[in-house]
């Protein structure tokens, strides 16, 4: 059977002319074996020191081995195929056949195989010895109160040492106008507005890349060194310290919103959602399906109506499921707001260590991605408690009567309901938000009757219809 072949071309620095040489070079190879040539694969711009992604033509390649569509793969040398063991193993475990037209490996014989298996290693060891080597360096310059090299940073020339005087007074205006407006959106919406590009990377100012450039201690003349922020002997700073501490005490704020989008203004605007596609519905003179303007929608004063009727009932009706049965103080509000700032102060003090050359990327990521799953957890069960605090809150003048005496009639006291009412009515349009969350999941199906509004209760399920009973 003649071999199925996939030519496999990859460049750092995206350059269409040496893409091209490249596939004229292992066309002709696989050409004067009798090869078929199935498919070229090209990852133009891909350094293949790093992980090459699921949208890569490496996964491609990978994928059509898989399925048995290719059988060998030609590229030029080593370095435009692998940098690790791990890939050799991945190409070995594949059962592709892989040669190269310099003839360093050829993977289609044993012996090749065992070539190409100690030539991935050597490469590994001088990737690793080139990184200690710089790493110790990078240690020794911080050591000294001098920054380590890397890629310009804005507001200084390409030493990191010497400000730019034009970029310097952008970045203290960016300190400023926190201080005085407190947003950071604003601030990039006003130097993208002016024209004002960043170092690198995108045209434009994204309220992250603002934000980074407010917390970074390297403008007030420091530099890190293991996870410490000391003074420096050289960097010149832009920013005064006092004016970098109130800026920094601002975004420290818990109550800030980092990503606020646009203010909500309306009871159940992106809490209720369609009964015909279940996208969330929003207040466009009616509350209407966000997706479909033919989907159903309906009047505001009736849905808030109906869904605050049922707030009340399950705030009524339901106190001992509401009430937190628990006591931990581990598992408390300000336990896991505390909790949550020292995993997230974890990620930025490894996020430094890796941006200022301190410790490496890749062996750095499972302990990123372990701690970012940890910050998801904790503002998830953040928030359920925000949530619950808010009845608690609501319930918590009224516990004496809701559990007084087992009174059976205790929904329809008038007394209790008429507290319980007003308790609730004199809450902010954040806090009903929250409440409503907490305790009820609201449906608007088509039709023109208000039993086509379906509230199914979170908390209270007695409350749901066919649970009653």
């Amino acid at each position: 059977m003649i071999p199925r072949a996939a030519l496999y071309l990859r460049q750092s620095v995206e350059h269409q002319e040496g893409i091209e040489r490249q596939q004229a070079r292992t066309e002709a190879m696989a050409l004067s074996r009798g090869w078929d040539v199935v498919d070229v694969y090209a990852d133009d711009g891909q350094s293949a020191s790093k992980d090459r992604g699921p949208k890569s033509a490496w996964a491609r390649m990978l994928q059509d081995a898989e399925r048995g569509r290719i059988t060998h793969v030609v590229a030029v040398d080593l370095d435009r195929l692998l940098r690790s063991q791990r890939d050799l193993l991945t190409l070995i475990e594949s059962g592709l056949a892989v040669v190269t037209v310099d003839g360093e490996i050829d993977l289609s014989s044993a012996d090749g195989e065992f070539r190409a298996t100690m030539l991935a290693g050597m490469a590994r060891f001088e990737v690793r010895r080139k990184s200690e080597r710089q790493k110790r360096a990078n240690e020794y310059r911080a050591a000294q109160g001098r920054p380590v090299p890397g890629r310009r940073r804005y507001g200084y020339e390409p030493d990191n040492v010497t400000p730019r005087p034009e970029e310097a007074a952008i970045v203290q205006f960016m300190f400023q106008s926190l201080v005085e407006r407190g947003s950071v959106r604003d601030i990039a919406q006003t130097l993208n507005r002016e024209g004002r590009t960043p170092t690198t990377g995108s045209e434009r100012w994204s309220p992250r890349r603002v934000r980074d450039t407010l917390v970074n201690r390297s403008y007030v003349g420091e530099v890190s060194h293991l996870g410490t922020w000391t003074k420096s002997t050289t960097l010149l700073p832009i920013v005064d310290a006092d004016l970098f501490a109130r800026a920094n005490d601002i975004l420290a704020d818990p109550t800030r919103k980092t990503s606020p989008g646009a203010e909500v203004r309306h009871l159940l605007s992106g809490i209720t959602f369609c009964g015909v596609c279940g996208s969330r519905m929003t207040f466009m003179r009616s509350y209407r399906c966000r997706a479909d303007a033919s989907h159903p929608s309906i009047n505001k004063p009736i849905l808030e109506r109906i869904v605050m009727n049922e707030v009340t009932g399950a705030l009524l009706l339901g106190p001992s499921a509401i009430l937190p049965a628990t006591t931990d103080e581990d598992d408390s509000l300000e336990a896991v707001s505390a909790a949550l700032s020292r995993v997230q102060k974890q990620r930025e003090g490894i996020m430094s260590l890796v941006r200022e050359g301190l410790a490496d990327a890749a062996a750095e990521r499972p302990a990123l991605q372990r701690l970012k799953d940890e910050e998801r957890r904790l503002v998830a069960r953040r928030d359920h408690l925000a949530q619950s605090s808010v009845a608690a809150e609501v319930l918590s003048g009224l516990k004496a009567h809701l559990f007084d005496g087992h009174n059976a009639d205790l929904g329809r006291s008038a007394v209790v309901k008429r507290a319980l009412t007003e308790r609730v009515a004199s809450l902010s349009l954040h806090r009903h938000r929250e409440l409503i969350q907490l305790l009820v999941h609201v449906t608007v199906n088509p039709g023109r009757t208000e039993d086509r509004v379906v509230v199914a209760h979170r908390v209270v399920t007695t409350l749901n219809s066919g649970e009653a009973a």
